[in-house]
């Protein structure tokens, strides 16, 4: 068996997170959340497409990823702008859309097919990590401390700051050495995909309504 067929695992972790969404939610939650509901479903489908039009039709997908880099940063961000309080970081989320946006015209215009969004990919990790700190910040600091579990914004930071965590350090090591045929790498994105993909799970099953913010 293909280790990179091992990916479809990942589809599967998508789908579930996108279910468990749906399943839990009702009328009376934020249209953020339900905003999080229908990126997961996009994302689910997205990435099914991709890997059908990869292993049946054998195109060429980057470009198509690209703009999906484009796409799930901006929703993240849009998520964090709505999540976090303050001018101050909002003013941060705006100078953080431009940094992104800047490094990715980059990218674009200087594409590498051997090292596809590296800065791009790289600058979100950062930026992610940056503003998932914030937000478990502002939870310890909020008179909800003992129950921030049951907050969706909570695990939605805790998935993202996991997962960039952990590509961090390839992304800074990809210069020198190839990660993408190993099936060490392969089984390491699988691994944190769950991490990911199983926050959001938890957290949609664990959420409460009043602990989330609209």
């Amino acid at each position: 068996m293909d280790i990179k067929n091992l990916t479809w695992i990942i589809r599967l972790f998508q789908f579930i997170a996108a279910l468990i969404g749906t399943l839990t939610r009702d009328e009376k939650d934020s249209i953020l959340i339900k905003h999080l509901v229908y990126f997961l479903w996009i994302t689910f489908f997205f990435e099914a497409l991709v890997a059908i039009l990869v292993q049946i039709h054998a195109i060429r997908t980057f470009w198509l990823y690209n703009g999906y880099i484009l796409f799930s940063t901006l929703f993240y961000l849009y998520w964090f702008y709505n999540i976090l309080e303050g001018k101050g970081n909002k003013k941060m989320i705006r100078g953080a859309t431009v940094i992104f946006l800047v490094v990715w015209i980059v990218d674009n215009v200087t594409l590498d097919e051997q090292n596809l969004q590296k800065y791009s990919f790289l600058t979100v990790a950062l930026i992610t990590i940056f503003f998932a700190v914030l937000n478990f910040r502002q939870l310890l600091q909020s008179d909800e401390t003992i129950k921030i579990r049951g907050g969706i914004d909570f695990w939605v930071a805790a998935g993202l700051l996991l997962f960039n965590m952990g590509m961090v350090p390839f992304m800074l090591l990809s210069t020198y050495f190839h990660f993408r045929d190993s099936p060490y790498y392969v089984v390491t994105i699988i691994v944190l995909n769950l991490i990911l993909y199983g926050c959001y799970t938890i957290g949609f099953v664990w959420s409460k309504e009043k602990y989330n913010r609209s």
